[in-house]
């Protein structure tokens, strides 16, 4: 079962809050108690809630109780008073708390104000602490409700380690300061919490660590850009350590992740977010500005009508952008910034390569980006000043891309076009909707032509279309037998809701993937090793430019038989699956092999000294005799005759 569990602007769509029952404490109320049958103070946490996020009315499956657990955030009651026949809700004014040791807490402690919802009114509660805490009413002081306030399952921290004075009640943060929270996760009991195991690349609405709401309502999952508004490490499976960019936060943003609980029996998501806002940020606002250029639909310059002057940019994947940049001063005055004025850096401040700056007639500024993420503009005041904007570089809302997951790498582009290359088995490219609020309708091929001439070849070239996903994502087929660079003119409609619909044009051209010559590839292993005590190694030799290999199992010391697997890396967007079969290879180190050697002769000790005979010799040894010693009367050591 999956339980969504949305939190939106710091206002709880659902607290899936625990209900428990004191039991021993309150040994009269049972898990079936009714609201008939209880007496005094009663409360319930359960609701239908409103778009906003507050609750709206009590559920109809709501059970008044005794006792409830709580978390340490926003979170709402209806509270009622229960005497006989009479029911009767209480307001903020009506309620007092209290601590275990019944010691009055305060505004450092709790927080409570009315919220009324149609009809109905409830209580907010705010704790500031965890631990255990009774609700008393002027009504009647001698009953309470009692609370048990606990950290969230997953919740926004200034330490790594959990206490009150850590954790980020408010669901706001000023990183002026300090630009590190955490975010710690806490199961209860016979429950996990996890961050989903996402890749990179391949976060979905549903799925993902963490996302950015910017100011715009921009709703940003893909990890490159989320690594623009921040950064994070893993301290431990419950613990994450998050570095905030404090340039951005000057603009303000709202930061989400999403865990997956499980009690090992259903499993759910819940989300957590966190407005991340410098106090001071209006104070501190750049005051540079841009006028966008628009273009024509040949994409020439047409001049700067229409445009507006703003401190940042949004670039959809994979156009370019023409823009006028100018510096507004304090008192108003304009002036133009050109291209030695200017320069782009990732959203942390480095250097990078993936924005290029080029300079057209009349001072307009082409940006050409090559990866999303977010970046900054930086232009030159004087001397002594830079100020800057932000670049954010996005997947278009709906785009072509080489497969259906539609990350950010699988934009079929290139040089600011659509462009796909197939290959012999990889035929198919994507027309996908990446935003949940616009659907596409009315998916056609219109033609196929040729690249040079421009002839229709739309009968001998039939692309197809095929609905993966309705209104979401749409296959296009490269029929077998193509292997010459085409144009494909696609139209479709798009959906944005209220009635808003708008019919779109694309081009793709599509052309056959480069291939790899392997004619020279080969191993560099022609016979077995011999043992020595090193390290031997082998390799792929001959790959052409482009084309490089990882090995497992080709490099050993110790003799034996291994085999080696070559895997080929690639840029598969552009070359095709290279026509090399012989990417395994047996190979061997063979013991160190031993040479005969003439045998040491013994030396005499004092035990064997006397008993050392010389051998007699025989037919069958007379060759490996020893020389007999010379008599005396052959002092110059010439062989005696046999």
């Amino acid at each position: 079962m999956k339980r969504m569990i949305w939190k939106k602007k710091g206002r709880l769509v659902s607290m899936f809050v625990t209900i428990c029952l004191v039991l021993g404490l309150m040994p009269n109320i049972t898990p079936e108690a009714s609201a008939e049958q209880l007496t005094g103070l009663c409360a319930t946490d359960v609701f239908e809630y409103d778009q906003d996020g507050n609750p709206e009315t009590v559920a109809s499956d709501a059970e008044y109780l005794k006792g409830v657990t709580m978390y340490m955030s926003n979170s709402y009651l209806h509270l009622k008073y229960i005497s006989g026949d009479t029911q009767q809700v209480l307001k903020a004014a009506d309620i007092a708390v209290y601590d275990a040791k019944d010691n009055k807490v305060g505004s450092e402690t709790v927080y409570i104000e009315d919220h009324s919802s149609g009809s109905e009114d409830f209580v907010m509660f705010a704790f500031y602490k965890t631990g255990e805490f009774h609700i008393k009413s002027t009504v009647a002081p001698e009953d309470d409700i009692i609370v048990f306030v606990e950290y969230p399952r997953v919740g926004f921290y200034t330490s790594a380690k959990k206490e009150d004075t850590s954790f980020l009640a408010e669901d706001s943060y000023d990183p002026t300061q300090n630009d590190t929270i955490y975010l710690i996760t806490s199961p209860q009991t016979d429950e996990t919490v996890t961050l989903p195991d996402v890749a990179e690349g391949e976060e979905t609405y549903d799925t993902y660590r963490f996302a950015i709401e910017d100011l715009n309502r921009s709703f940003i999952k893909d990890a490159k850009e989320v690594e623009g508004y921040m950064t994070y490490e893993k301290v431990s499976d419950q613990v994450y350590k998050i570095k905030l960019n404090k340039e951005l936060a000057q603009r303000g943003f709202w930061l989400l992740t999403m865990v997956e609980v499980s009690n090992g029996q259903d499993s759910w998501i819940e989300q957590k977010s966190i407005q991340i806002q410098c106090e001071n940020a209006a104070d501190e606002k750049l005051q540079g500005s841009t006028n966008v250029i628009w273009d024509d639909e040949t994409g020439d310059i047409i001049g700067i009508e229409g445009g507006s002057y703003r401190d940042s940019i949004e670039i959809a994947m994979p156009w370019k952008r023409h823009i006028s940049v100018q510096y507004l001063d304090p008192d108003g005055n304009a002036y133009a910034m050109f291209i030695d004025h200017l320069h782009v850096t990732d959203a942390w401040g480095n250097e990078t390569s993936d924005i290029s700056l080029t300079e057209e007639y009349g001072g307009y500024i082409t940006i050409l980006p090559k990866k999303a993420g977010i970046y900054r503009l930086y232009y030159k005041v004087s001397d002594e000043r830079e100020a800057s904007m932000f670049l954010r570089v996005a997947t278009p809302s709906v785009g072509i891309f080489r497969t259906q997951k539609a990350r950010p790498a699988d934009l079929a582009a290139k040089d600011y076009e659509y462009v796909y290359r197939y290959g012999k088995t990889d035929r198919d490219f994507y027309l996908v909707s990446t935003d949940d609020n616009i659907k596409i309708s009315d998916v056609a091929i219109k033609s196929v032509v040729t690249k040079e001439d421009e002839v229709d070849v739309t009968t001998r070239a039939a692309v197809t279309v095929d609905t993966k996903t309705e209104g979401k994502v749409y296959c296009l087929h490269v029929p077998d037998g193509i292997s010459e660079d085409l144009y494909v003119n696609l139209s479709y409609t798009c959906d944005y809701g209220e009635n808003y619909t708008e019919e779109w044009d694309t081009q793709i051209e599509i052309l056959p993937k480069e291939t790899f010559d392997v004619s020279t590839v080969k191993w560099d292993y022609t016979a077995p090793f011999t043992y020595d005590g090193t390290t031997k190694k082998v390799e792929l030799t001959g790959l052409p430019e482009g084309l490089s290999a990882t090995y497992t199992n080709n490099e050993a010391t110790e003799p034996g038989d291994y085999t080696a697997q070559a895997t080929f890396v690639y840029d598969d967007t552009e070359y095709d699956v290279p026509e090399f079969t012989a990417t395994g290879l047996e190979w061997k180190i063979q013991p160190k092999l031993h040479t005969d050697e003439p045998e040491a002769t013994p030396t005499p000790t004092a035990d064997n000294t006397q008993s050392t005979q010389a051998p007699v010799p025989t037919a069958d040894n007379a060759q490996s005799t020893p020389a007999p010693v010379p008599p005396a009367n052959n002092p110059q050591g010439t062989t005696a005759p046999t």
